[in-house]
């Protein structure tokens, strides 16, 4: 089992960051760090309803996405991540150009299957309010080298 170099975590979280769902969200990470990972984007026209609402199938896939983030440093070289269950719950209804802080934390990851909660965040009056939850459980499994 080799642990993954900083070079590699960076590299896998750029090509994370790049794909279409979370470039089209602008989806940004802020930290990341012993199964921690901190995320952020910004409610505008991709993420609002036509209302100017979060739209909430948005944020169920940031959440998700925000989870493979805070995992990943703590697989090895030789595993990957796919959900398999995810639920969420929204607390209260946020509007376009507000920002959203995603903390996500791996709670317990065993051999096979990891479990990871995330909370959503954002400014309500100057301060910081709980807007959504989320509990997420990710099959490791094992990828095959380059060669194979």
């Amino acid at each position: 089992m080799a642990i993954r170099s900083a070079a590699e975590i960076k590299a896998i979280n750029t090509q994370t960051l790049a794909e279409p769902f979370q470039k089209f969200c602008s989806l940004s990470l802020l930290s990341q760090k012993d199964g921690c990972a901190k995320t952020l984007f910004t409610i505008g026209e991709n993420t609002a309803t036509s209302n100017g609402w979060l739209h909430g199938g948005i944020l169920y896939g940031l959440l998700d996405a925000s989870s493979f983030l805070a995992l990943m440093p703590l697989l090895d070289e030789t595993e990957y991540a796919v959900s398999h269950d995810v639920n969420f719950s929204i607390m209260r209804r946020t509007r376009s150009c507000m920002e959203v802080t995603i903390k996500t934390e791996v709670l317990r990851k065993g051999g096979r299957v990891a479990f990871i909660r995330a909370e959503a965040f954002a400014e309500f009056d100057g301060q910081k309010k709980l807007i959504a939850t989320g509990h997420v459980t990710k099959s490791i499994i094992k990828i095959q080298d380059k060669e194979g």
